[in-house]
C-alpha cells in the first residue's frame, strides 16, 4: 500500500498548473488537462471542487494513477523537485503522450 499523506488542495492545484497541466473547469469537478502545444493529450486528472481543505491519501493515489506517476516522482511533482520539462520527457519516453 502507498501512503502518500493528505495535501492541501491549494498547493495540488498550483503544482498541478505550475507543472504543464491546464485547467478546465466542468459542473462538478476542476479537470487538467496535460497540452503538447495546442493538443490537448490523454494525461489528466480531476479535483471536485468541493474539495476546500486536503485532498485524501486515497484520492492522491488516483491522482498519482492518472499521472502515470509512482509514490516517489509524485512527491518529487508535489514539492517541486520534478520539473516541467522532466514530468513531460517521462511523458514521452515511457509513451503516455
Amino acid at each position: 500500500m502507498v501512503i502518500t499523506m493528505p495535501r492541501a488542495t491549494k498547493d495540488v492545484q498550483k503544482a498541478l498548473l505550475k507543472k504543464g497541466f491546464t485547467l478546465e473547469k466542468k459542473r462538478d469537478h476542476a479537470y487538467y488537462f496535460v497540452y503538447i502545444g495546442n493538443k490537448k493529450t490523454r494525461i489528466n486528472t480531476k479535483i471536485s471542487h468541493g474539495s476546500h481543505k486536503d485532498i485524501s491519501d486515497s484520492l492522491l493515489k488516483l491522482m498519482m494513477k492518472e499521472m502515470k506517476l509512482q509514490k516517489k516522482e509524485f512527491d518529487e511533482y508535489m514539492n517541486c523537485t520534478l520539473t516541467k520539462d522532466e514530468y513531460l520527457t517521462f511523458l514521452k519516453e515511457n509513451k503516455y503522450i
